[in-house]
């Protein structure tokens, strides 16, 4: 059922019709893919428009889950709000990613319920270590510590909260031209400030592309084609963010899997662009994943190898460093700390990977 729901809803997102459910086991299959993949929010608006052509169990859980998802939505966007000024009166600037961005801009999604998130994004521009320690101040607990982000959670709501000091893993491989990025900022509506749509599509590629193999939630995918049909792009700020950033070759993949995905209208002169400074192994890994769009959406996760790893061609050196001793905030600088963080990494990866090889 999930598979077929999953077809359903991408041919929705493609087409822009959606037939009502036939069934209460249809209407709850499709109701449950929804969920998983983001669009629980949305597919609500249309049942709640044609409600005497679904299921009334359907009708009455999407609109139980948009309240839901509207009061959750609300509720992160003050709590994202809240991070970012207090983060600001401590002389650390900020931005938003991802969702929190996204859904700060009216334009792109009209609604908190159309865009849900599982976690807030933050990018620190400034001192990670001083955001971090006023992240902690407030009562945020710190869970995790990963390559490119710290994971807090909020102890009252569990709300959990990212804050990056790089857009993905590997932070050397992918640059962040960081006084640019605040410079381009704009007025967020809901958030003292998001990025500038440019520099924001490019981030949205490479947690697409590099971060996740192609991989997304359906809403993670329709993120792209509402920001290229709604965002007003500067094509030239596009391609100065991409370069900037080494990102073209996760710009090309993540648009053609949007296009796939969810019927993306691609700018070609972009397209065309990215692609040429796409490497040739990246390209060929890109095809083979675009030959099944249902497994774009898929929940299941995957290994991030062979995206990194054809992406990277070129800089594979720099990719096995920063894989195994990444640079960042609480990595040792010296050769000697490096080189034990190196081997425990290793070490953990080897056994995820042997892990894996035996599912």
């Amino acid at each position: 059922m999930g598979e077929a729901a999953r077809r359903t809803l991408m041919d929705w997102l493609r087409r822009g019709t959606l037939a009502p459910p036939r069934t209460d086991a249809e209407g709850a299959g499709l109701v449950d893919e929804a969920e998983t993949q983001g669009l629980a929010g949305q597919l609500a608006a249309v049942a709640l428009g044609d409600e005497a052509a679904w299921p009334a169990a359907s009708v009455a859980r999407l609109r139980r889950r948009q309240r839901e998802l509207l009061a959750r939505g609300v509720f992160q966007q003050r709590l994202g709000r809240t991070l970012l000024e207090a983060l600001e009166g401590e002389g650390v600037p900020a931005l938003p990613l991802k969702g929190l961005a996204l859904t700060a801009r009216l334009e792109v999604y009209g609604a908190e319920s159309e865009r849900p998130m599982s976690d807030l994004d933050l990018l620190v521009l400034g001192d990670f270590e001083r955001a971090a320690g006023r992240v902690g101040r407030m009562g945020l607990g710190l869970e995790e510590r990963a390559d490119h982000a710290w994971r807090f959670r909020e102890p009252d709501s569990r709300a959990a909260v990212e804050l990056h000091h790089a857009v993905v893993s590997c932070p050397a491989l992918h640059p962040l031209d960081r006084e640019g990025l605040w410079a381009r900022r704009q007025p967020g509506g809901s958030l003292p400030h998001v990025p500038a749509v440019e520099d924001l599509l490019v981030q949205l590629a490479l947690h697409a592309a590099f971060q996740h193999s192609l991989r997304l939630t359906l809403v993670q995918w329709l993120d792209f084609r509402r920001l290229l049909e709604r965002g007003r792009l500067d094509l030239d700020g596009v391609r100065r963010a991409a370069a900037t950033s080494r990102a073209e070759g996760s710009l090309w993949a993540a648009l053609s899997a949007a296009e796939a995905a969810v019927g993306a209208l691609l700018p070609p002169s972009l397209l065309e662009w990215a692609g040429a400074r796409t490497p040739r192994a990246a390209r060929r890994w890109v095809k083979r994943r675009l030959g099944r769009p249902l497994d774009l959406a898929a929940p299941r996760v995957v290994s991030p190898l062979a995206a990194r790893w054809s992406l990277s061609a070129g800089r594979r050196g720099l990719l096995l460093r920063e894989t195994l001793a990444p640079s960042g905030p609480g990595v040792s600088r010296s050769r000697l700390g490096r080189a034990a963080h190196a081997l425990r990494r290793a070490a953990g990866l080897a056994r995820r990977w042997t892990a894996r090889a035996h599912q």
